[in-house]
């Protein structure tokens, strides 16, 4: 019973699994702003989500992939809703006018998606300009005829993917500190050259 005991004390105070960033990932202005054909994103600088990827891959003992960039509009929002009444090159065009590749953003902690089909890890994050950059959107949607129920700019819920089984992402849940924050992951930001960071 005592060495019972001793087992679940010691798993109730192990330490949270320690990924290192710096503080450049904050800074993607020089990065291209590359365009996609049905999705509106952010692009991060690949180095540093390679290396957190890297990071979490020798943690869990897999080969998860990632993504650089933070989705702002969905294939689905865009597909089955923003595409009725406008281009992708309009959307383009709004995101560069409030200069999407230099927004500011916070990152809130590491969440997580486990289920039969799908494991995935991501960064929380929240970013004032990339929600005024759908608010903006969604203004040009309704000017050009479109229906204010059909597209809600406030749904928005800003995450960069670390770690994924799947390329596919995991439908209709909430990425944000309420529904998927990972505790048993710590963030750390390093502000000279690490070697966790060299490739």
């Amino acid at each position: 019973m005592k060495y019972i005991l001793l087992f679940i004390t010691l798993s109730a105070i192990s330490a949270p699994i320690k990924l290192v960033t710096t503080t450049d990932i904050y800074h993607n202005q020089f990065e291209q702003f590359k365009h996609h054909p049905y999705i509106l994103a952010m692009n991060i600088q690949e180095r540093l989500i390679k290396s957190l990827n890297k990071q979490l891959n020798k943690a869990l003992n897999k080969k998860l992939k990632f993504k650089s960039y933070i989705e702002v509009i969905t294939q689905k929002e865009f597909k089955n809703t923003l595409s009725l009444k406008m281009s992708m090159q309009e959307i383009i065009k709004i995101a560069e006018q409030y200069d999407i590749q230099n927004s500011y953003f916070s990152i809130f902690g590491i969440g997580s998606i486990q289920d039969k089909k799908q494991e995935e890890y991501f960064l929380i994050i929240d970013s004032p300009n990339l929600r005024n950059i759908r608010k903006q959107i969604y203004y040009k949607f309704i000017k050009k005829g479109g229906d204010k129920k059909d597209f809600d700019p406030t749904w928005f819920f800003p995450h960069l993917i670390i770690g994924q089984s799947q390329m596919i992402k995991a439908k209709d849940r909430i990425r944000n500190l309420k529904n998927t924050l990972n505790k048993n992951f710590l963030l750390s930001f390093d502000y000279l050259e690490n070697k966790t960071l060299k490739e």
